[in-house]
């Protein structure tokens, strides 16, 4: 099998596609996978055995599948904004990234929304209209904007990147939560708010459409991202491939697969909500979590009465109070799953739960898995 994956760019969404085709081809055992970035070069030489291969893994250009199509050899691609339309290929679901963006924002409590849209990317689309279309499902809109790609070099076109990002920034209104694809565009977000002395998450909360581990952890504030799952990316690929190899039909659609949730930094660690109140309520139930509260410790806290409470959190959040605490319980089990290494028990702990077996209960009834089966999926089975 041959691998052609642009390995050589430092993108994980590279990396871990070719992680997740090698797990599979461990468990298989008895593939031989060679790296070879231009298959479209050495594949003629399969008539003299010297690059026999039975299968193509891609981020494929049209030479690549114009050179497989040639030779008789089952192709998949993993490369969505490939110019070479209709071929086999395993997908990021954007209409479902999209969905979760916009529900994410709209859990933390923002009502104002602005979108960055890259040009010439035609996941970018779907993803918006996705997005726009769960706001416009609450009664929301969205301030959209698009900019040029700017890479290593080209001076011009960052600053005609910075110009259309600084413009689009200008027409928000804070508090707004805001989503863009790429984590460096959004820490030039994150400077610019600095510039205007607003700050992140509070004035201007930061959502990543790809997570690139070092940026995202490393900015102040940290940047929240959607986990993609790369490595499930690279694993069904292979499988599709197996099966191609083994004579099975092709399907005539792609198969999407949606993201696994969202990496939940400190650019997105706030509640914007107008009434102070209920701010206030958020503020203590997210600095309890740790603890076993309930809706009375709250209402205590807040010193209201549970019925007006009650009602306010139905008004502002579409939540009553012990839905929003289990929700924001979750969230916290969910981080603590795919950023750290604590044992389930020890997440119970921090997390308020009774015990781990209550929790791997909740887990379960409320996400269809159990947070170890979550932590594998997530992390690509590598614990």
């Amino acid at each position: 099998m041959a691998i052609a994956l642009d390995l050589f760019q430092p993108f994980e969404w590279h990396h871990k596609v070719y992680a997740g085709t090698q797990r599979y081809a461990r468990e298989v055992g008895t593939w031989q996978c060679a790296i070879d970035e231009f298959p479209e070069v050495s594949l003629p030489g399969r008539r003299t055995r010297k690059m026999a291969c039975d299968g193509i893994i891609a981020r494929a250009t049209k030479a690549t599948a114009e050179a497989a199509q040639r030779l008789g050899i089952p192709l998949v691609n993993t490369w969505f904004n490939s110019p070479v339309p209709g071929l086999r290929g395993v997908y990021v679901d954007f209409d479902a990234a999209g969905r979760l963006c916009a529900e994410h924002l709209l859990g933390r409590g923002f009502r104002r929304f602005g979108y960055l849209i890259r040009r010439r990317d035609r996941s970018e689309p779907i993803k918006y209209r996705a997005f726009a279309g769960r706001l416009a499902e609450e009664g929301y809109s969205c301030q959209r904007a698009t900019y040029p790609v700017a890479s290593t070099g080209e001076a011009a076109k960052w600053a005609a990147m910075q110009k259309a990002v600084r413009a689009w920034l200008g027409a928000l209104t804070p508090p707004v939560g805001v989503c863009l694809r790429e984590p460096h565009a959004a820490r030039q977000i994150e400077q610019m708010c600095r510039n205007r002395s607003w700050r992140v998450p509070q004035d201007v909360a930061i959502l990543c459409g790809h997570n690139e581990d070092t940026i995202c952890e490393h900015t102040d504030p940290g940047l929240s991202s959607v986990d993609y799952n790369w490595e499930r990316i690279g694993y069904e690929a292979a499988a599709m491939l197996d099966r191609l190899m083994d004579g099975e039909p092709p399907q005539p659609e792609p198969l999407l697969l949606p993201p696994t949730g969202i990496l939940q930094r400190a650019s997105t660690d706030f509640f914007a909500v107008e009434d102070e109140l209920v701010s206030e309520a958020l503020r203590y139930i997210a600095a309890n979590l740790h603890k076993s509260i309930n809706v009375s410790d709250v209402v205590e806290a807040i010193e209201m009465s549970r019925s007006t409470l009650e009602r306010k959190f139905r008004d502002h959040l579409g939540l009553p109070i012990a839905k929003e605490i289990a929700r924001l319980r979750l969230e916290r089990v969910k981080r603590h799953l795919t950023e750290s290494g604590m044992h389930i028990k020890r997440i119970a702990y921090e997390t308020g739960f009774v015990d781990a077996t209550t929790l791997c209960r909740v887990f379960r009834r409320e996400l269809g898995t159990t947070p170890g089966q979550y932590r594998k999926q997530v992390l690509g089975s590598k614990r």
